[in-house]
């Protein structure tokens, strides 16, 4: 809501369609960004659960998905121990740390 009331404030101050059209692709690439960030971020904190990074893709179904994502990503603990996505890092850390 309050992105098309960006907008609709933009195409004011923006009364070419052009300048409006290129506001609206620099918008949209930033958001693009922002969600493949959003995606590697889930896919490697899937990695700690020991899931395959195809996982985040559930987290796109709307509510039931992000109500998903959000427990598993958030509130449940990495799997103890090195799995086949590599070793530990809250292990490597006390260990890197005790030296």
């Amino acid at each position: 809501m309050v992105r098309v009331a960006v907008r609709v404030a933009l195409f004011d101050l923006f009364p070419s369609k052009m300048a409006f059209l290129l506001l609206l692709l620099v918008d949209q690439g930033s958001t693009l960004f922002l969600l493949w960030i959003l995606h590697a971020l889930a896919a490697k904190r899937f990695h700690d659960r020991d899931k395959r990074g195809w996982w985040t893709a559930l987290i796109y179904f709307p509510i039931i998905g992000a109500l998903w994502g959000m427990i598993e990503l958030g509130c449940l603990r990495g799997s103890t121990g090195g799995n086949r996505f590599g070793p530990d890092p809250l292990q490597t850390r006390k260990r890197d740390f005790l030296k």
